[in-house]
């Protein structure tokens, strides 16, 4: 364990290499020079020549030191729906050295009848040796005062240090980055009063006052005092559907700009009771507003308007995103947020349960979408597997959206099936995709029960690694050695007048054929995690005279020529 000076000493080293407070003259110069925010690398050089059937991803677990379990407390047999939700995973740089560090959620214990107890949380920093050393004491994460779950990252108080909120049963845990590797808690000094069962929780700013807000999602009702007995098959005791709990009204939380937050619930418009596992903010309909998505379990699904002024219209039936293929509500757990088509629009993705079809919703313009998993070949999946976390990026670096998604069954012993799924790797192929058959020696080939998963690029190479956890099983770390001639380029942004983590930002690379591809800075996505936000684009073999155009989330439109490849860049919002 790595004592606090230690720390202390390895955060201020990184601050003064890379601070962020800069004067406008510094800020000026990055603008103009674009100097990389990360360690610059050469591009990869070869691809594989079966890369349909051939994973690229290699189990990087063991190397990075990285060893933590989340754990559910099903080994008191109460069987209580508590039990299924698992933890997520959170990925930041905490003390700003250019490289990702890993925060992993603890989970809790179960006694009959008594409070659900919580265990310790995980810290995990990157250091000089491209391993990662265990911090969580040292920094003051590690305590957990409650069963969580999950975990949303963002500079809430925009003083350039990501800060880490944590959901679960009983409450949030909002941790204030001090900026010398350390956390305080500060949820009651924030005014965060929630006490119920939250889930998924997302950043961003939804009022367009450059301070961040927060929408945590809340699931059920369930409490010992409403624990009834269930059975699968019809004789063996197993954990409650959803169906048998109320759901619970989600939380708007609106900053007031000096680090306390108010409920804005009420006036905000938002519904009762949806059930809400997976959360993502974006502008859906390009009105310059942030709009909130909400995947709820066995609830039909919610897409927030937002009116301005801190108001909303809930509006998912209208837009043809509240329901599966066939009409009916899903059990939907993870959502993430891609153009897959690229049209420069934002699609949503969402992974549900067995029974239902995993839904791509296509972005039509206007606030309205189209549900086109069947015509874009994702009926193939099938309806056996319970998804959760999920992410969707260029995930082999030839340019298109990919899907993942980390699957795994709620019942000990599901009928006709197993608790532990495949994970699933889907590659984009001209607007269709094709689930790729996976060597079962490796981890994306194997059976596991996952439940979080987030993007991170460890190495700073150009490409996306993987992170997942599990119910009782240990987290995975998966390196992306996908090698390729094409060169990349990264970009970190920093708003100013946009919320300091740029939420709700567009990028949109124009290569120099006139063809286009975006990004967008996403708060929230895939289930109970947070990823990796910066952006990051493979490029044809000769794009120069590429150019960006970034749409901030305060209005302001940017356009600059393409850095060099082989590097993240850092951008700042000018004034």
């Amino acid at each position: 364990m790595t004592p606090p000076s230690e720390i202390q000493s390895l955060a201020r080293s990184a601050t003064r290499k890379q601070t962020l407070n800069m004067s406008l003259a510094v800020l000026a110069a990055i603008l103009l020079s674009m100097s990389g925010c990360g360690s610059q690398t050469t591009p990869p050089a070869t691809a594989p020549k079966d890369a349909l059937v051939t994973t690229w991803f290699r189990d990087a677990t063991a190397e990075s030191q990285i060893d933590f379990v989340y754990r559910n407390g099903n080994e008191s047999q109460q069987y209580s729906i508590a039990e299924v939700l698992g933890g997520g995973v959170g990925v930041l740089d905490v003390d700003l050295d250019g490289f990702m560090d890993f925060f992993l959620v603890g989970g809790g214990t179960i006694t009959a009848n008594a409070p659900l107890q919580g265990l310790d949380n995980g810290l995990f920093l990157h250091d000089a040796q491209r391993r990662y050393r265990e911090v969580s004491a040292a920094a003051g994460v590690a305590t957990s005062e409650f069963y969580a779950h999950g975990v949303a990252v963002g500079d809430y108080n925009g003083d350039g240090f990501d800060d880490l909120l944590v959901t679960g049963y009983g409450g949030l845990m909002l941790y204030r980055n001090q900026g010398d590797g350390s956390f305080t808690p500060v949820t009651a000094a924030a005014e965060l009063s929630d006490r119920q069962w939250s889930s998924s929780a997302a950043w961003g700013d939804l009022n367009n006052d450059g301070h961040l807000d927060l929408y945590v999602a809340h699931y059920v009702d369930w409490s010992w005092q409403n624990n009834p007995d269930c059975f699968a098959g019809g004789t063996e005791r197993a954990v409650c559907t959803p169906l048998v709990f109320d759901g619970l009204d989600d939380t708007l939380y609106l900053s007031r700009g000096d680090g306390r937050f108010i409920d804005a619930s009420q006036t905000a418009g938002l519904s009762a009771a949806g059930k809400g596992l997976g959360v993502t903010l974006l502008d859906f309909d390009g009105d310059q507003q942030l709009d909130i998505y909400v995947a709820n379990d066995t609830d039909e699904n919610f897409l927030y308007h937002n009116q301005g002024g801190g108001r909303f219209i809930e509006q998912a039936v209208l837009a043809g995103t509240a329901y599966g293929d066939g009409g009916m509500s899903d059990g939907s757990m993870g959502v993430s947020t891609f153009d897959y088509n690229s049209d420069g629009l934002p699609d949503l993705w969402v992974s549900n349960f067995e029974n239902d079809t995993f839904a791509l919703y296509r972005n039509d313009g206007g606030g309205a979408f189209t549900h086109v998993s069947g015509a874009t070949g994702l009926f193939a999946i099938g309806t056996t597997h319970v998804g959760w976390g999920t992410i969707t990026d260029d995930l082999n670096n030839d340019g298109q959206a990919d899907i993942v998604v980390t699957n795994g069954h709620v019942l000990a012993n599901p009928p006709g099936g197993q608790q532990q799924q495949k994970p699933l790797l889907l590659i984009s192929q001209q607007q269709r995709f094709e689930l790729l058959a996976i060597d079962p020696q490796e981890y994306l080939g194997q059976r596991h029960n996952g439940r979080g998963l987030a993007k991170a690029d460890i190495d700073n190479d150009g490409d996306w690694d993987l992170g997942f956890t599990h119910l009782n099983a240990p987290f995975k770390l998966l390196r992306n050695d996908i090698r390729t001639d094409r060169p990349w380029v990264g970009l970190q942004l920093i708003g100013r007048t946009s919320n300091r983590n740029a939420i709700g930002a567009k990028v949109t690379l124009t290569l120099p054929d006139g063809q286009t591809s975006t990004r967008f800075v996403i708060g929230g996505s895939s289930y109970l995690s947070h990823s990796d936000s910066r952006l990051l684009w493979t490029l044809p073999a000769d794009a120069q005279g590429s150019s960006f155009e970034i749409l901030w989330p305060s209005g302001r439109r940017q356009r600059l020529p393409a850095p060099p490849p082989g590097q993240y860049v850092c951008l700042v919002e000018p004034r």
